[in-house]
């Protein structure tokens, strides 16, 4: 009988085995093409112009996909962009669809916009 052993790399812990994947999940989010502008943020854009937000008052703008965990693996629930602004602590809250219409818009925290309620 034969008795066979492992190669060495089978042999790594497991933590070191997720901590390089959460290392190369990092690199891939901070690609440039991850930073660039999506698609969607000019609508978001438009929409601050017709609520008449000063756009000096916008610090960042940031667009991602809105997705919940299932038993059948994650469910796409469209867009959400969130409005950071240089005068308060919270974010203007923008959830669109993947064709960037926009669905609902409300404030967090104490960031308020004239017509757009708050929660």
């Amino acid at each position: 009988m034969r008795h066979e052993t492992r190669p060495a790399a089978s042999k790594r812990p497991l933590a070191k085995v997720v901590c390089t994947a959460a290392v190369l999940s990092l690199l891939l989010v901070q690609s440039p093409a991850a930073l660039a502008e999506h698609w969607c943020q000019p609508a978001v854009e438009t929409m601050l112009g017709e609520l008449g937000v000063n756009p000096e008052r916008v610090n960042r703008i940031s667009v991602a996909n809105k997705r919940v965990l299932t038993g059948e693996g994650p469910r796409d629930l469209g867009l959400e962009s969130w409005v950071r602004f240089e005068d308060c602590r919270g974010a203007l809250v923008v959830e669109m669809t993947d064709f960037c219409w926009i669905k609902q818009v409300y404030t967090r925290d104490d960031c308020e916009v004239a017509g757009v309620p708050n929660y």
